[in-house]
Protein backbone atom coordinates (compact mmCIF):
# COMPACT_ATOMS: atom_id res chain seq x y z
CA UNK A 1 0.00 0.00 0.00
CA UNK A 2 2.86 2.38 0.82
CA UNK A 3 4.41 1.65 -2.59
CA UNK A 4 1.21 2.76 -4.29
CA UNK A 5 1.29 6.02 -2.34
CA UNK A 6 4.87 6.67 -3.47
CA UNK A 7 3.90 5.96 -7.07
CA UNK A 8 1.07 8.49 -6.91
CA UNK A 9 3.44 11.01 -5.35
CA UNK A 10 5.98 10.57 -8.16
CA UNK A 11 3.26 10.86 -10.81
CA UNK A 12 1.95 14.02 -9.14
CA UNK A 13 5.43 15.59 -9.06
CA UNK A 14 5.93 14.83 -12.76
CA UNK A 15 2.57 16.38 -13.62
CA UNK A 16 3.32 19.49 -11.58
CA UNK A 17 6.73 19.91 -13.21
CA UNK A 18 5.19 19.52 -16.65
CA UNK A 19 2.54 22.16 -15.81
CA UNK A 20 5.19 24.58 -14.51
CA UNK A 21 7.22 24.12 -17.70
CA UNK A 22 4.07 25.02 -19.63
CA UNK A 23 3.56 28.14 -17.54
CA UNK A 24 7.18 29.21 -18.07
CA UNK A 25 6.80 28.60 -21.81
CA UNK A 26 3.69 30.79 -21.91
CA UNK A 27 5.47 33.55 -20.00
CA UNK A 28 8.41 33.40 -22.42
CA UNK A 29 6.09 33.50 -25.43
CA UNK A 30 4.02 36.39 -24.09
CA UNK A 31 6.76 38.49 -22.46
CA UNK A 32 9.55 37.80 -24.91
CA UNK A 33 12.87 39.38 -23.97
CA UNK A 34 11.30 40.92 -20.87
CA UNK A 35 11.29 37.45 -19.31
CA UNK A 36 15.09 37.61 -19.12
CA UNK A 37 14.74 39.81 -16.03
CA UNK A 38 13.12 36.96 -14.06
CA UNK A 39 14.89 34.03 -15.71
CA UNK A 40 17.35 33.70 -12.78
CA UNK A 41 14.37 32.89 -10.55
CA UNK A 42 13.42 29.95 -12.79
CA UNK A 43 16.95 28.56 -13.18
CA UNK A 44 16.94 26.33 -10.05
CA UNK A 45 13.68 24.71 -11.18
CA UNK A 46 14.92 24.28 -14.76
CA UNK A 47 18.18 22.71 -13.52
CA UNK A 48 16.22 20.28 -11.37
CA UNK A 49 14.02 19.25 -14.29
CA UNK A 50 17.09 18.85 -16.52
CA UNK A 51 18.32 16.19 -14.09
CA UNK A 52 14.93 14.46 -13.81
CA UNK A 53 14.86 10.71 -14.32
CA UNK A 54 11.80 11.09 -16.54
CA UNK A 55 13.34 11.34 -20.03
CA UNK A 56 10.39 13.02 -21.72
CA UNK A 57 10.25 15.69 -19.01
CA UNK A 58 13.96 16.37 -19.49
CA UNK A 59 13.43 16.56 -23.26
CA UNK A 60 10.55 19.00 -22.77
CA UNK A 61 12.80 21.19 -20.63
CA UNK A 62 15.58 21.13 -23.25
CA UNK A 63 13.07 22.14 -25.91
CA UNK A 64 11.93 25.03 -23.71
CA UNK A 65 15.53 26.19 -23.20
CA UNK A 66 16.08 26.10 -26.96
CA UNK A 67 12.86 28.07 -27.51
CA UNK A 68 14.00 30.63 -24.93
CA UNK A 69 17.21 31.18 -26.88
CA UNK A 70 15.20 31.64 -30.08
CA UNK A 71 12.87 34.15 -28.44
CA UNK A 72 15.65 36.05 -26.64
CA UNK A 73 17.98 35.98 -29.63
CA UNK A 74 20.91 34.98 -27.45
CA UNK A 75 22.38 32.08 -25.54
CA UNK A 76 21.13 31.57 -21.98
CA UNK A 77 23.96 29.20 -21.07
CA UNK A 78 25.56 31.78 -18.76
CA UNK A 79 22.50 31.62 -16.47
CA UNK A 80 23.26 27.96 -15.77
CA UNK A 81 26.91 28.26 -14.80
Amino acid sequence: MQTLGLLFQVIFIIQVRRCVLGVVRRFVESLGESYLAVLPDAVPFLCEVMEDEEDDLEAECKALLKRMEEVFGQSIESFFE
